[in-house]
């Protein structure tokens, strides 16, 4: 069952053993007390959007940019919300939120963080342009912000939000000053947070960055770097040779070779569910919600968690992961029962079985292993699933319909960044979100209440009637709640990573 790609991986591990146990040595020397310590980070993709902050959304995005910029608040592992340069937060009635800022926030440039700069991001995410951003779209009901006081802003709501303190995780506050003096394409290359990092080049392919002195957070090494690996295969080779200290987003097969060279593998659970999504709303034959069962009952999840992902997570039958709030632990994951399958087939009309195509990305972790193993299980039922590889500004840009689709599915996941809460996933995959491959108004008031009720009993029952309508109708193949693995270098100390944000300020490098 193990695929040929994670064979190459292994045997690519094998070789590079020898040398790489020799260069982590050589990094640890290196790393003696009184030098300058630097972390270089390998990724699969650099942002797309560079730090344009309010575009960047993106797991490849978020976790290099959240080294320079604070979202006003923060959510820990638990699950817990906690202060960010937002110390502490009030409903008034469901008519406005009230922030208290902190007053030790500065940005690179060694101005104060003030309110003026909490309203003018928020100004901008309810503009015209701003309104197309990501993180517009995770933020419901706010009409306005203005600033009681240097540190107090009032959020006033168009709807009510219950959890707009939670959706503030979010809401990345750029100096306001340097973002109209550059405007958002001179910003991007040259971004101003107030983040553990600043940066000093924000390159194509590498991110170079100086710890900052006067951070509310400081970080404990001098210097981060980003390079852009693409491949598995080379994170994991330039973490053996010592080009790198941590490579972010490997493959479950990636252990072994890491761990032989001397490092050691992180697996962290995230609020994601991995799928594949499936176009329901354009016309179609997965307008029918048989053959999009038929998909579900036709792909043996368990042997793949099992055999390729070592048994470190769970199946899925819903768009809410065990880490999410809102998660329903009654509603099971589809069976494997491929009799089942072709009975659905059949009654959709299709005995023989039918092509579809999925466009997918194969960059992150093991995206190539897991849509081969779908197609496979599909083609024992007779369905011909041809996948289309395309890189992620290609999917990026077609989720932001600046490019169309060309499939019946596409790979995603159902997820729960950055609240951590079972509604987050509608934004994107309901009739909200403006080019919606999800969208059924039989349920979209439902939602709606959801989103907007403060009674947490009323809002659990709500959220639970939206989790069993999505599971039933089958809205996407569901895979798995996901994890993410990262390899670290022996001398890497302190590495945490909650739901794509990694604890920049608190690792160390150590002899």
């Amino acid at each position: 069952m193990k695929t040929e790609f994670s064979k190459r991986v292994r045997r690519l591990g094998v070789l590079a053993i020898s040398v790489g146990a020799a260069a982590l040595m050589a990094v640890s020397v290196g790393n003696q007390a009184g030098a300058e310590t630097t972390l270089r980070v390998g990724v699969n993709s650099m942002p797309v959007e560079k730090g344009d902050i309010h575009f960047a959304y993106s797991s490849s995005s978020v976790m290099p940019n959240m080294a320079f910029f604070d979202s006003l608040t923060y959510i820990d592992a638990a699950g817990k919300l906690l202060p960010g340069p937002a110390l502490s937060w009030e409903a008034r009635g469901t008519d406005a939120w009230v922030f208290k800022l902190r007053p030790n926030a500065k940005f690179h440039n060694g101005r104060d963080m003030t309110a003026q700069d909490v309203v003018a991001a928020v100004t901008f995410l309810l503009s015209k342009e701003g309104s197309l951003a990501n993180a517009a779209r995770q933020i419901h009901g706010m009409d306005s912000a203005r600033a009681i006081d240097d540190l107090t802003v009032e959020i006033s709501m168009r709807v009510p939000n219950p959890i707009l303190p939670r959706q503030a995780t979010i809401i990345r506050i750029p100096d306001h000053k340097v973002w109209e003096n550059l405007g958002r394409a001179g910003f991007a290359r040259n971004p101003v947070g107030t983040g553990a990092f600043r940066v000093t080049n924000y390159g194509a392919a590498k991110i170079e960055s100086v710890a900052f002195a006067e951070s509310w957070r400081p970080a404990k090494i001098d210097r981060l770097e980003f390079l852009e690996l693409p491949e598995i295969a080379s994170r994991v080779q330039a973490l053996q040779s010592g080009q790198i200290d941590i490579g972010l987003v490997l493959s479950p097969d990636s252990r072994t070779a890491v761990e032989a060279a001397g490092g050691r593998v992180v697996v962290s659970p995230t609020s994601n569910v991995m799928t594949l999504m499936l176009h329901s709303v354009q016309e179609g034959p997965l307008q029918d919600v048989r053959l999009r069962r038929a998909l579900n009952y036709a792909v043996d999840k368990q042997g793949f968690i099992d055999e390729v992902m070592g048994g470190m997570t769970k199946a899925s039958g819903q768009p809410a992961s065990r880490s999410m709030n809102g998660y329903q632990p009654g509603i099971a994951p589809y069976p494997y029962d491929p009799g089942m399958a072709k009975q659905l087939l059949s009654e959709a009309g299709f005995p023989d079985g039918l092509k579809l195509m999925a466009e997918i990305i194969t960059t992150q972790g093991e995206f190539r292993d897991v849509y081969q193993h779908v197609a496979n299980n599909l083609a024992a039922v007779g369905i011909e699933l041809e996948l289309v590889v395309i890189s992620t500004p290609d999917l990026v840009n077609k989720i932001l319909k600046r490019a169309p689709w060309k499939g019946d599915a596409h790979s995603m996941q159902y997820q729960g960044y950055p609240t951590g809460d079972a509604m987050r996933a509608m934004n994107t995959h309901s009739c909200i979100f403006f080019n919606a491959w999800t969208c059924d108004q039989r349920i979209q008031p439902t939602i709606t209440a959801a989103n907007q009720e403060f009674d947490p009993g009323k809002r659990r029952e709500l959220m639970a009637k939206v989790m069993q309508f999505y599971h039933d109708e089958a809205t996407a193949l569901y895979l798995y709640d996901r994890v993410q693995i990262d390899g670290l270098a022996a001398n890497v100390r302190n590495y945490q990573v909650v739901d794509r944000t990694i604890n920049w300020h608190e690792i160390e490098l150590v002899n």
